[in-house]
């Protein structure tokens, strides 16, 4: 069986989970974030501070859309402060997203990469996208992380303003981040 989930003209604000997805978890199926729909101020103890999508091998896949949304302030404890696409054992392209005429800004991945988007999908993303003023707490990919075997293609998408900034009562970038990336120490806006 396969989910879908529309939200058009709809705020997801100010929730909190104690693992992945503070606002919005797809597990299975497809889902659609419209029209001046706002994914903001939500909280996730682990991944995914706005949405996180989590597949397992086994299922056919998860499909996102988000067009003309915004995803701004949600905070996530590890990788993808506000999206963390993270699938484990499913083949390569069976996972999409797409992004167009969106703002993905001012998330923080606490202790992990990607403040703005955890890339674990095939996902293009379009002019008229900004990813902008996220943070990390690792020097790498504080817009975006490039997970492996997966594709990011972006055309004319505006980075700007995005920091490394060390989390709380520690140095932060140390070691491997949640996702298993080494710290090799330099800050990058996109890391691959």
């Amino acid at each position: 069986a396969t989910s879908e989930l529309k939200l058009n003209n709809t705020k997801v604000r100010n929730n909190q989970a104690n693992a992945d997805g503070g606002g919005i978890t797809i597990r299975f199926g497809k889902a659609e974030v419209l029209a001046k729909s706002e994914v903001t101020s939500n909280t996730a103890h682990n991944r995914g501070g706005g949405i996180s999508l989590v597949g397992f091998g086994g299922n056919n896949g998860v499909r996102l859309k988000i067009d003309d949304a915004s995803v701004s302030s949600n905070t996530a404890t590890n990788d993808g402060g506000g999206i963390d696409s993270n699938w484990q054992g499913v083949a390569a392209g069976q996972n999409v997203v797409t992004i167009s005429k969106t703002t993905i800004n001012n998330n923080r991945a606490v202790n992990g990469t990607a403040g703005g988007y955890f890339n674990g999908a095939n996902t293009s993303a379009d002019a008229q996208s900004t990813i902008s003023f996220n943070k990390s707490g690792q020097k790498k990919g504080e817009a975006v992380v490039v997970k492996q075997n997966t594709r990011f293609t972006g055309a004319q998408v505006k980075m700007e303003g995005n920091q490394y900034l060390p989390p709380p009562g520690g140095g932060g970038g140390s070691g491997l981040s949640d996702s298993g990336f080494p710290d090799d120490g330099l800050p990058s806006a996109v890391y691959v």
